[in-house]
C-alpha cells in the first residue's frame, strides 16, 4: 500500500517537520511505499504574513526538504519537475471525502471545522445539495488561463481559488521550476 504523508508547512513548524520526518523514517525504515511531502500553509484571512512562507521562500524549502528526505533514505536527490495531471485533487471525484472528528463529511481538508462546508455525515451519507455540487465545479480564473504553467496546474487548488483573492492561490511557481532546472543542469555538468 502506498502511504503519503503531507506536512502543512509554515515558518513556525518547518524545524518540527524535519524532526518528525526523521522519526518516521527511523521507525518505518527505507520504503518505496512511503511518500513525504510539504504543502504550504496559507493564510485564508489574507491579513497575516508572519508565519507563512512567500512562494519563493517555500519553493526553496521544498527543495531543501526533498534533499533532506533523500539523504535520510540514502538516495541520490533527483529533483523532479511537476507533471501534468488530469485532475488537481480528489475534490473532483464524487466519492472522495474527508471525515471530520464528529463523523461529518467534507469535500476538502481545507474545509475541516467549517459548518457551511459539511456535505454529509457517517450516519446519513452524502447530501447531494447545491453546496455539494458547487464543490465539483471548477471555475478557472482568467489570470490562470493566460499563465504558462496552466497546463501543469490546471488552475490550482479549488478551495484556495474559492477562498483566496485572485492570484494568491498559486501552488506552482516559475521560480520553483527554474530552481529545479538549474539544479539538473548543474548535476549534468559535474
Amino acid at each position: 500500500m502506498q502511504v503519503s504523508i503531507r506536512f502543512n508547512c509554515g515558518k513556525d513548524n518547518y524545524d518540527d517537520i524535519i524532526k518528525v520526518t526523521k522519526q518516521i523514517i527511523d521507525y518505518c525504515g527505507i520504503s518505496n511505499n512511503l511518500k513525504l511531502y510539504l504543502a504550504k500553509l496559507v493564510d485564508y484571512s489574507c491579513q497575516c504574513e508572519t508565519g507563512y512562507f512567500k512562494q519563493d521562500e517555500f519553493d526553496l524549502k521544498v527543495i531543501e526538504y526533498n534533499q533532506y528526505v533523500s539523504n535520510l533514505l540514502n538516495q541520490d536527490y533527483k529533483p523532479k519537475l511537476p507533471r501534468y495531471r488530469k485532475c488537481f485533487c480528489g475534490q473532483f471525484k464524487l466519492k472522495n471525502l474527508v471525515i471530520g472528528p464528529e463523523g461529518e463529511f467534507y469535500k476538502c481538508e481545507h474545509d475541516l471545522g467549517r459548518e457551511d462546508r459539511i456535505i454529509g455525515n457517517v450516519y446519513q451519507g452524502i447530501f447531494y445539495t447545491d453546496i455539494m455540487m458547487n464543490f465539483l465545479e471548477n471555475t478557472v480564473h482568467e489570470q490562470c488561463k493566460e499563465c504558462k504553467l496552466f497546463p501543469l496546474c490546471i488552475g490550482g487548488c479549488p478551495s484556495q481559488k474559492r477562498d483566496l483573492k485572485e492570484g494568491q492561490s498559486c501552488w506552482l511557481s516559475i521560480g520553483y521550476i527554474k530552481q529545479i532546472l538549474m539544479r539538473q543542469l548543474n548535476n549534468k555538468s559535474n
